[in-house]
């Protein structure tokens, strides 16, 4: 399939963009609305994919799978935003189902399975919510063909804070089938190293301030100590918001192995085929 570039969230060049300020939220509430009406209408979601990659050799071993909702009228909607007034609306369970079924379209699409490359994808702390999203979700990648081994679930820290039964069972039972759980953004929000002990996750995402930071010999000392724990502790580490070499270098001096960056690929959108 053609995949073309995508701008992402930060980019300041938009031909299109949300209004702000009180009646721009009002706008906002109504153009996500549409937009989600539209999209549970077509069946899809905009995605793109973002390569995750060996440091060493820059050598992708997987894509996370991102959500790039447009407006109606082609504007990039911020995904939190989406998310967050999704949720608000009492769309999530519909959305969220969809989010999934378009991440394993593209991942199909672009054969990542095949080729041995793994997908990665973030499920919304509300949709742990309701039980029975581990099966939903694994009955989607079959019917995607895509094995449970390539399959990366990433968590938000924030989905620690609520609903903790039931976000462990289903973990559990995603773990049952073989599929990864990852910690994403982790260093950030509400993270505390007495959950990381509790969360039965397999690898975590080290949040890209952490990278930024590099230059500071504090922030060096920590990210030593996360790698030689996620070492000790058997998790694998991917570590976020790689932008130059010198940080690449510096993280592999650290102990790292895996990463995602701008260095190596920004997000990239991909038609999702009906």
């Amino acid at each position: 399939s053609t995949v073309a570039q995508q701008s992402t969230v930060n980019d300041t060049k938009r031909p299109h963009s949300l209004k702000t300020g009180k009646k721009g939220e009002l706008n906002d509430e109504l153009a996500i609305s549409h937009a989600a009406q539209h999209c549970l209408q077509q069946g899809s979601i905009p995605m793109a994919l973002q390569p995750m990659v060996m440091l060493e050799t820059e050598e992708a071993f997987g894509f996370e799978a991102l959500a790039r909702p447009l407006t109606t009228e082609g504007a990039p909607i911020p995904p939190h935003r989406f998310i967050t007034l999704i949720e608000h609306m009492g769309l999530m369970v519909q959305v969220g189902e969809l989010l999934m079924h378009s991440a394993f379209a593209v991942a199909h699409q672009e054969q990542l399975a095949p080729r041995g490359l793994e997908l990665s994808l973030n499920i919304s702390p509300c949709q742990f919510a309701h039980r029975g999203l581990a099966d939903r979700l694994v009955a989607i990648a079959k019917q995607f063909q895509m094995p449970m081994d390539l399959l990366n679930v990433e968590i938000t820290e924030t989905a620690l804070v609520t609903n903790e039964s039931v976000l462990k069972d289903e973990i559990t039972t995603l773990r049952e089938h073989g599929v990864k759980v990852s910690l994403d953004d982790f260093g950030t929000g509400l993270s505390n190293l007495n959950r990381l002990r509790e969360l039965p996750a397999d690898a975590v995402k080290i949040d890209g301030s952490f990278t930024a930071a590099l230059t500071e010999q504090r922030s060096r000392l920590i990210m030593a100590s996360l790698a030689n724990m996620c070492r000790d502790l058997g998790l694998d580490a991917v570590v976020e918001g790689i932008e130059t070499e010198s940080q690449r270098a510096r993280l592999q001096e650290l102990g790292f192995q895996k990463g995602q960056g701008y260095l190596f690929g920004k997000p990239k959108s991909i038609s999702v085929l009906s």
